[in-house]
């Protein structure tokens, strides 16, 4: 496989940084995976407050066992809707990291598969 193609699939599902781990650019690589992983934590953490509160509800018999009813009561009543506007912007920075990560490494792998 090309070096091109090789850095795509490590930056798209590995995680950001990881074709920059690859092609020897550590502290590239380790700047987007920490911009990745800083707000990727606060929406991972939200998702996990909304799967709790589902849970808690489940086992009240708040919602029943299904999964139209469990998804309808989580966008009903969310954990804490004040960080609605934080949370949606933080997962725009973590998509706009991981393609950044795509496209720097596409660009640094392109410029290095030249000079072989």
């Amino acid at each position: 496989m090309n070096l091109p193609i090789i850095c795509i699939l490590l930056s798209a599902f590995a995680f950001p940084g990881a074709a920059h781990f690859y092609l020897k650019k550590i502290k590239v690589g380790a700047l987007l995976l920490t911009c990745f992983c800083i707000p990727f934590y606060f929406v991972l953490g939200f998702l996990i407050d909304q799967l709790f509160m589902v849970y808690d509800a489940l086992f009240a018999f708040k919602v029943e066992p299904s999964l139209s009813a469990m998804f309808w009561y989580m966008f009903e009543n969310f954990a804490d809707e004040s960080n609605i506007p934080f949370i949606k912007s933080a997962a725009y920075y973590s998509l706009a990291f991981w393609l950044i990560g795509i496209a720097d490494s596409l660009r640094i792998a392109l410029k290095e598969n030249k000079l072989r």
